[in-house]
């Protein structure tokens, strides 16, 4: 991919993604579940297409953007808090740390080997229709059931648990923290199923970028879990330290950070350099695809239990939301550029309104909705695959921009910080009473603000090569 004779274009290729991967998975951390984990998969099929030095794989931005958020929201369905307990807990870990740590390694690997399949689908070294993904999500929906069954069941608690299990299975008897149910079964078959799909259609570059998800998703989980493990052990580090770390988001950054190197080192020298037309039936499947994604999508904001329940379904809503993205590059920098801005907002929104800041949430649902028509604007523009190719490196930026700002509105800005319940604290500079209220959340987000300038950096000047 790199067209840089000394290795600097490869070098370029790994460190681009594993950085965005690291702060898009710091920013999912912000917003969790499904739709938190479109953004790190956003970030980094973004950064795949900035950082390369092959200019058909740039035009496709949009669509390695929009394949890798949605392939990655299907791992946002696995529970892994009770796994790493089992490896930082004092109570725990002496005995239990390996396993804890296998859990997290078997969770890792599956959750972005199936984001680096769908990830290589985007790249088009073999024609992918919208036909073909919603046959493959009609398989895959029915491989996950099985795979849960076989893997993750019974699931009785207290009494019967999954002869391999990952989350609270030494104390089940507990109220308080009950053993939670498990889907690495039904994700990992689900893997199995594209990545069969991806052997029968000779689609070898993007097996590879699946088995390279894999890998840096093992090791950067389990590697990331580790690093808590160690930073959360009583008297390790000072307690000056203790006061800014942020051991859980050490581990996220960790995940992401080797998790989007394995995607760039993994990641093919070659893309397709156009796609043929598509028939009627096609086209109408993509659109078609795309109406229904945006229904689920406004009815998961709307909190409707109906379409919360697909979301949460592996390879149902988004296997519609690639479908449309494979048939319409306008339609994939729609989610990429409006639909990722939109589901953060709306998890910003609720926070707020959770912690009684109500009268923020009109100016917040202003500029979020003046974004997205700004996005949807420019999707319009994007839909040209050369404009893509030199924008690509513009639209990461938004993108990673965009989100550590609701990042920090989420993270600093609450009641205390604003001094709604104590007006004479007003009289302090904003910045000074964040800090006093938030050290941790302050060095937080001036890690991401780092992250976001580095990013800048790599990808300087990239739209004219």
């Amino acid at each position: 991919m790199p067209s840089e004779d000394d290795g600097a274009g490869r070098a370029r290729l790994v460190v681009t993604p594993a950085l965005a991967n690291a702060l898009g998975w710091g920013l999912r951390g912000q917003f969790g579940g499904e739709l938190g984990a479109t953004v790190p998969g956003a970030l980094t099929g973004l950064a795949l297409a900035s950082a390369s030095g092959d200019p058909a794989v740039a035009a496709r931005a949009g669509r390695l953007g929009a394949l890798g958020a949605f392939g990655f929201s299907f791992g946002g369905t696995e529970t892994y808090g009770q796994t790493l307990a089992l490896s930082h807990d004092s109570r725990l870990r002496e005995r239990w740390y390996w396993w804890g740590l296998l859990g997290c390694a078997i969770k890792g690997g599956v959750w972005l080997g199936l984001g680096g399949g769908f990830l290589g689908i985007a790249l088009g070294n073999r024609r992918h229709t919208p036909l073909h993904m919603l046959a493959l999500g009609a398989v895959l929906s029915p491989l996950f059931e099985l795979g849960v069954q076989l893997c993750n069941r019974p699931m009785e608690p207290p009494h019967r648990l999954p002869a391999i299990y990952f989350s609270n299975f030494h104390h089940p008897q507990d109220p308080q923290d009950p053993p939670r149910s498990e889907a690495w079964g039904g994700l990992g078959l689900g893997l199995l199923g594209v990545m069969g799909y991806l052997a029968l259609r000779r689609d070898w570059p993007a097996l590879r970028l699946a088995a390279g998800g894999m890998l840096g998703g093992a090791c950067g989980f389990a590697g990331g879990q580790a690093v808590q493990a160690a930073g959360n052990q009583p008297g390790r580090f000072p307690e000056r330290v203790n006061r800014v770390a942020d051991w859980w988001k050490a581990m996220e950054m960790t995940f992401g950070l080797v998790g989007g190197a394995g995607l760039g080192a993994s990641c093919p020298d070659q893309a397709g350099e156009g796609d043929p037309p598509l028939g009627a039936a096609n086209r109408a499947a993509a659109r078609l695809s795309g109406l229904a994604a945006a229904l689920i999508l406004a009815g998961a904001l709307r909190e409707r239990k109906w379409a919360w329940s697909l979301i949460e379904h592996p390879f149902s809503w988004g296997c519609l939301g690639m479908a449309a993205a494979l048939g319409d590059d306008e339609l994939a920098w729609q989610w990429v550029l409006s639909g990722v801005l939109l589901t953060t907002t709306a998890n910003v929104s609720r926070h707020w309104a959770q912690s009684g800041m109500e009268q923020y949430l009109r100016p917040l649902w202003a500029a979020a909705l003046a974004l997205a028509g700004l996005g949807a604007w420019w999707a319009h523009l994007l839909a040209d695959r050369d404009r893509a190719r030199r924008q690509a490196a513009t639209a990461l930026g938004a993108v990673a921009w965009s989100q550590i700002a609701l990042s920090q509105a989420k993270s600093l800005l609450n009641r205390d910080s604003l001094a709604l319940d104590r007006p004479e604290q007003a009289q302090l500079p904003l910045a000074r009473r964040v800090w006093q209220r938030h050290p941790g959340a302050v060095v937080t987000e001036g890690i991401f603000t780092v992250l976001g300038f580095a990013l800048g950096a790599l990808t300087a000047g990239r739209a004219d090569q």
